[in-house]
């Protein structure tokens, strides 16, 4: 199969590149606010593990359509949108992947809900990604 076939999406989808577990290297989420009903009902779902620290796993979509910004990196954790990357985390992040061949991939990374109440007192929810430098080497997929 082309490669233009696959980028009009006539051909078989890959899945998500998996960009590791890089604990230490945090990328800032944006616009948690707007998202605090789907942040708290993925805390229920997901118990603290330790210090109110939540793991996921969170996925990274091209939101090519995004009036805002065309070139926005939306973040979805079990399928609920959490926020999205800054905008020049965004432009990096897809200079990064194309720079590796995946342009346009979607891409899952290790991801921690933070906040929330303490002791029923209300709090904002806030997501932490755990994802590699935009400036080190692009993970490698035997899939593709």
């Amino acid at each position: 199969m082309t490669w233009w076939r696959r980028l009009l999406g006539l051909g078989p989808r890959l899945a998500p590149l998996h960009l590791g577990d890089f604990e230490g290297n945090e990328e800032e989420v944006v616009g948690e606010s707007h998202y605090q009903d789907n942040l708290a009902r993925l805390a229920e779902a997901h118990p603290p593990d330790r210090a109110r620290l939540r793991e996921v796993t969170a996925t990274l979509i091209h939101e090519d359509s995004n009036p805002a910004d065309p070139l926005a990196i939306r973040v979805d954790i079990d399928g609920l949108t959490v926020g999205y990357l800054t905008r020049a985390a965004a432009r990096q992040y897809r200079l990064w992947l194309a720079s590796g061949g995946h342009a346009g991939r979607t891409a899952t990374c290790a991801a921690r809900i933070t906040g929330g109440g303490w002791e029923g007192r209300p709090g904002n929810f806030g997501v932490e990604l755990d994802i590699p430098s935009f400036y080190g080497p692009v993970p490698t997929d035997p899939g593709t």
